[in-house]
Formats: C-alpha cells, structure tokens, sequence
C-alpha cells in the first residue's frame, strides 16, 4: 500500500520560522457578538487583499469568508452547488470525490460552470483564461508559492479561494479565504453569528 505521507501533493513545506511564529500567538476565544471576532478578521482581510493586489483583482470581489482551507471552501461549494459544473482533467479531484455534477473534460466547454485551480494543483503553471465566459469558481490555493504572477480573471467568475497551507507554510491550521461578487448560501450565515477559528485568523 503507498505511504500517504511521503505523497508530495500531500505535504506542505514546514517553514521554520512561521513554525517559530506559531508560537508565539495565544489561542484566544472572543465572546460572539463582542464584535472582537469581526474586527481581526476584518484586519486580515485589508491586510490579504493589499498583499495580493499585484496577483488578482479582488475589487469586485466584496465579501469575504474565513474558511478551514480550501478543502473547506470545496465543501461549502458542493453542499450549495446545484448546477452541472466541469475541470480539466488532470486537475484537483477532492470537488468530485464528495458528490455533486462534476465532469472532467480535456478542453473547457464554454456550456458549463467551471471549476479550476490556478495556480494549476498539478503543475504548478498559471493559466490563461482571458478569453473564458463561463461561471467560474476560482481555486488559488497555490498562490504564494510559485513567483508574483498576475491571473487573469474571467468577467463571470464567482468565488476565489484562497490558502495559507501551501505559500504560508500553515498546512496545519487549516486557514484559507473565500471572496465572492455576491453574499456566499452558507458562509455568509457562520460569518453572521462569528463561527470561524479565531485563533487561525491571529496567526494568519
């Protein structure tokens, strides 16, 4: 049987020095409605958008969700996803794995919502997708890792992901955000009450 763990799309790089900086964050609980929770997420929101300016254009992209890495923002998708959607082949499986109207296909067909990494998961190479009208939903969790490239984003994408696993080297927190145009089915309900792990969110 293959040894999961020695996978290399399992790992994520351990980086000393943010390993170092863990340490020093104090787990922390805020009381929900105290309005402490929405303020340091808020903070990392200003401070990600500012970071990732000069990769993707979030303008249009108004709201924000603190999720458990993109494997997080993968389920909340699926559960709420009721339309046939696509992803070329060769790219991030877990989509269809947990159920929905996924497809693999070779080329895009312009028919059909798309899902696709980009940076893309299996090469680690940006794709171009000026010229693609399709809903998209939009997995970055490679940004951060490769070198500041900008993407293109297409006029009709929905969601972008984003991960500190990879380009942060925080496999273990389980940290990532999710920015859409309009307010997400279900993220939108847990930011509203504060259901989020906070002290993810002070080590982000």
């Amino acid at each position: 049987m293959e040894d999961i763990f020695n996978n290399p799309w399992v790992q994520s790089p351990q980086i000393p020095s943010v390993q170092e900086l863990i340490k020093t964050v104090t787990p922390v609980n805020y009381i929900r409605g105290s309005g402490q929770a929405r303020q340091r997420l808020d903070l990392l929101e200003a401070s990600y958008r500012n970071w990732v300016a000069d990769i993707v254009d979030l303008v249009d992209f108004k709201y924000c969700y603190f999720v458990n890495g993109v494997t997080d923002a993968l389920n909340q998708w699926i559960a709420t996803e009721t339309r046939p959607w696509q992803y070329l082949k060769g790219d991030y499986e877990y989509a269809r794995l947990i159920g929905g109207k996924g497809e693999s296909v070779e080329e895009i067909q312009s028919d059909k919502l798309l899902y696709i990494s980009n940076p893309a998961c299996a090469t680690g190479n940006v794709i171009s997708l000026d010229k693609i009208d399709n809903p998209v939903i939009m997995d970055c969790a490679y940004v951060g890792s490769i070198a500041k490239t900008q993407l293109s984003i297409p006029k009709n994408t929905e969601q972008i992901w984003f991960s500190f696993s990879k380009g942060w080297g925080l496999v273990g927190q389980r940290s990532g955000l999710v920015f859409s145009k309009k307010p997400h089915r279900s993220l939108k309900l847990m930011k509203k009450v504060e259901a989020w792990n906070y002290t993810s969110v002070e080590i982000c």
